[in-house]
């Protein structure tokens, strides 16, 4: 995918990472908080979907009431750099969201936290947070991300335009953020999920891409 020379966001500055030992600290004391080590669901929007990187033993399409899906925190690393910030997904107050829930194993629960952690909540712009969600097995209680609301790297309630603008410019240290988006529509897809917003802006990002290559 090209990388288009426009970019909406003003650069921000290189958050500040907690140290590893805080990190893994945190991630054990949620573990050992955890009231039910063999029910420990994460309910995944994004890449968390197909790049789950944490030891589960079972996955269930699953739904949720009252978030939704979105490009809502600000990416200076894995999608996007200081200069030209990418976006990436977490759960936006109001709505529905359907994603896929994976049941961490629970003799390996106080690694897949610490992988969790490491990889999410370093720099402490998501905060992890219960919720009830639907499967065709039945109801589940399981945690998800969605953005500090006071945190500088959240971006709720971007105007589609500058989101677009933004996913088709920005690359970090995993890819293009075009790609990250994309591959989360494919496996989507693959699920049968369909995102009228994201879907959307998937169909605005291949017809740009096409022009652009043409």
């Amino acid at each position: 995918m090209s990388i288009s020379s426009k970019h909406p966001i003003p650069p921000l500055p290189d958050f500040p990472r907690l140290a590893e030992s805080e990190i893994d600290a945190q991630a054990d004391a949620w573990a050992r908080s955890c009231p039910a080590p063999s029910a420990v669901w994460i309910f995944a929007t994004g890449s968390l979907i197909w790049n789950p990187e944490i030891p589960y033993v079972e996955r269930r399409r699953a739904a949720i009431e009252g978030w939704h899906r979105a490009l809502c925190l600000y990416s200076v690393h894995f999608r996007g750099t200081c200069e030209r910030p990418g976006l990436v997904m977490g759960l936006a107050p109001g709505g529905y969201c359907e994603g896929c829930a994976f049941r961490i194993d629970p003799d390996r629960l106080k690694e897949a936290a610490r992988i969790l952690w490491r990889r999410e909540m370093g720099h402490g712009s998501y905060r992890l947070i219960p919720l009830r969600a639907q499967t065709d097995q039945g109801e589940i209680d399981c945690y998800s991300f969605t953005p500090c609301p006071d945190h500088p790297q959240c971006a709720f309630d971007l105007p589609e335009d500058v989101i677009e603008e933004t996913v088709r410019s920005a690359s970090g240290e995993r890819g293009p953020n075009i790609d990250y988006v994309l591959n989360t529509v494919t496996h989507l897809d693959e699920l049968g999920i369909h995102d009228p917003a994201l879907h959307r802006l998937a169909a605005k990002l291949t017809g740009a891409t096409r022009k652009e290559t043409a």
